[in-house]
């Protein structure tokens, strides 16, 4: 077969494991069990590729099947829910399965994801604490959308895929995972200096919540006709091997950019590559990623060499990986949390014991060091698989390295965590919650008080009354703050403002809803000289609103246009436009684009540094530096504020 024709790829492969297995599958079929589908009697694959829509899917798919054995089939979406405690499936060999429920979760908005493996006496028989719960040759994970589903079957290690072709026709294939091409090797992020490399310590957060994007490209959404389906069944499994080993992370779904980027004529390096913030595809994806506040982001391809590729360890602005194959996306993940394939080639700048694991007799290997016929866990020396560890302390211990890890990847847009307090000065009842962009409701009754923490520059924080009256944090500030009485003003640090009604009336009754999200005020910082340094100060801005610094009291040493330098933060993107003006309004310098967040000004007459999407915009000649008297944020094309 000509590998260069392969273009889609299916997690798994044929797992031979050595010894007695306490898992027969003829054994394992349940009477009372529904039946998730049955496959047609009348197979006519020639009709099937026919239909609209089906021809190049089916095509690929026949490439990775075993004997060409691709069978239609007539499925009951239903069926996947948690009221399902047990759910028969037929193979293509003729033999019916029995899975029994192991969890169930809505994973998506309109998804419900379905796992479960077959009874065994393993435990029984290997009874030790550390003895694996799940079975990693028999086992299943499916989600449906109400009307599709999509799922992976194993049985004795042997890879069954449920998917969905053309418009509704579902198909069961049974892969042969050797016609799978290979992950290829991590791209090397350089190693941090050690004063800002992130310490690998213990997490504070008792579980870490990963945001991951999905960008789709013009390719894989012409070649993969369900790609959403498929990706959340993809997530779902890599959220399935960290909880078997015992990982205390969760990838939570950012949403989905379906971009304008074209593979043609790029290698997955390349692409990969492209993803970075400096190109039109990365400035791209960096708005998006910047509104659903993600973590790590991936793309889906289809290039046909490779299974899919990854920045390792990552860092906030190398967060990447690209895939071509839905059943690698665990593994690419697994390299930005910092974990290798194997330590027999040993990568600078990883821990010692950062690799995947394989051994004989029981013949097994973990996820890291292939997806491919892999078990559904990573390497663990405190698990157990028939009483043989899946890991070893000195060089495979991946679920160590995901454990140190998780917290400083989590933190790339950190999650703002908050105490609130039923009374005054941090008494009372007190109850903890975590927020990301969004409204939520407190979980204490009547919040007088409250202890934030991670509050992120250029966002905003609101207690709102039943009725909508609101009190806001926001501003410049990083880090921690108290509000020992949220109706008082009260003293906060520097960078941090509070909008809103002062005294006993500031809510008409109870905090009922605490948002975060994007500041709509922006605040500006300048300063002095360039790089940030010298004498600084810093004011707001709402859209439509502008003066000269001369009316801010806190400006009163830059009012005479001694500014070299500045940070913006809370830029809205879109038609926002940002202007600095001269004493006379004839030398502007006008920042617009769809970049939304924050950026720095080293040095007002330079432009680099800046980040993509951010269009800087100089006018009237001559110097800005010392000369910046006068600021205006509004929308649209630029115009001249009328002069105070």
């Amino acid at each position: 077969m000509n590998r260069k024709q392969l273009k889609f790829c299916l997690i798994g492969a044929v797992i031979l494991f050595g010894g007695c297995t306490a898992s027969d599958p003829t054994n394992h079929l349940d009477s009372s069990a529904d039946t998730l589908f049955q496959i047609k009697p009348d197979q006519n694959r020639a009709a099937l590729e026919r239909q609209s829509g089906t021809d190049q899917y089916l095509k690929l798919l026949l490439n990775v099947a075993e004997d060409a054995e691709v069978k239609e089939v007539q499925v009951k979406p239903g069926l996947v829910s948690k009221g399902t405690t047990m759910l028969s499936m037929p193979l293509t060999d003729g033999r019916t399965v029995s899975f029994k429920l192991s969890r169930s979760d809505n994973v998506a908005s309109g998804m419900v994801g379905w796992v479960g493996d077959m009874p065994s006496n393993r435990r029984q028989l290997y009874p030790s604490p550390a003895e694996i719960d799940m079975d990693p040759l028999n086992w299943v994970s499916l989600v449906s959308d109400g009307n599709l589903v999509v799922g992976d079957i194993r049985v004795e290690g042997q890879l069954y895929r449920l998917t969905a072709v053309g418009k509704g026709q579902q198909v069961l294939v049974k892969v042969d995972e050797t016609k799978l091409p290979p992950e290829a090797a991590p791209i090397a992020v350089p190693v941090q200096p050690q004063g800002n490399t992130p310490s690998l310590t213990a997490p504070l957060s008792s579980k870490s919540k990963i945001r991951v994007l999905f960008v789709t490209t013009r390719q894989s959404r012409a070649l993969y006709p369900n790609y959403g389906l498929e990706l959340i069944l993809a997530l779902l499994k890599a959220n399935l091997y960290l909880s078997n080993s015992n990982v205390e992370a969760l990838y939570e779904l950012g949403g989905f950019y379906d971009s304008d980027y074209d593979e043609t004529g790029k290698e997955p390096q390349a692409q990969l590559n492209d993803m970075m913030a400096d190109k039109p595809l990365g400035a791209a994806i960096h708005i998006e990623r910047e509104k659903a506040r993600a973590d790590l982001v991936s793309m889906l391809s289809t290039y046909s060499i490779y299974c899919g590729i990854a920045k390792m360890p990552a860092r906030k602005e190398t967060a990447f990986s690209s895939i071509s194959c839905f059943g690698a996306l665990g593994h690419e993940l697994g390299h930005n949390m910092g974990a290798m394939h194997s330590d027999e080639s040993p990568v600078q700048g990883i821990p010692a014991y950062a690799y995947g694991y394989k051994h004989t007799a029981p013949n097994f290997h973990t996820q890291m060091r292939t997806s491919h016929g892999a078990i559904p866990y990573h390497s663990n020396p405190r698990l157990q698989y028939e009483g043989v560890p899946i890991g070893t302390v000195d060089k495979n211990d991946v679920a160590r390295t995901f454990n140190e890890r998780r917290e400083v990847v989590e933190n790339f847009y950190p999650t703002l965590r908050m105490q609130v307090f039923t009374d005054l000065n941090f008494q009372g009842d007190m109850c903890a919650m975590s927020l990301e962009s969004g409204v939520g409701k407190p979980p204490c009754d009547q919040p007088k008080s409250a202890k934030v923490f991670n509050f992120v520059p250029g966002m905003r924080l609101c207690f709102r009354s039943e009725n909508y009256k609101e009190v806001c944090y926001g501003g410049s500030f990083a880090g921690s703050f108290e509000v020992p009485d949220l109706k008082a003003a009260g003293a906060l640090p520097s960078g941090l403002y509070r909008e809103g009604k002062v005294g006993d009336d500031a809510f008409n009754g109870d905090v009922q809803h605490v948002e975060y999200k994007n500041d709509y005020m922006l605040t500006i910082q300048l300063h002095s000289l360039p790089d940030h340094q010298g004498a600084s100060c810093e004011f707001r801005l709402g859209r439509g609103s502008g003066g000269s610094l001369s009316d801010w009291p806190q400006c009163a040493a830059l009012s005479d246009g001694k500014s070299r330098s500045a940070k913006v933060f809370a830029f809205g993107g879109g038609d926002s436009k940002l202007c600095f003006y001269n004493a006379d309004f004839v030398q502007s310098l006008c920042f617009t684009g769809a970049y939304q967040g924050n950026f720095s000004i080293k040095n007002w007459d330079e432009g680099s540094g800046l980040p993509a999407g951010l269009v800087r915009t100089p006018g009237g000649g001559g110097s800005m530096n010392g000369s910046v008297h006068h600021s205006f944020y509004g929308f649209g094309p630029a115009r001249r504020p009328p002069a105070p």
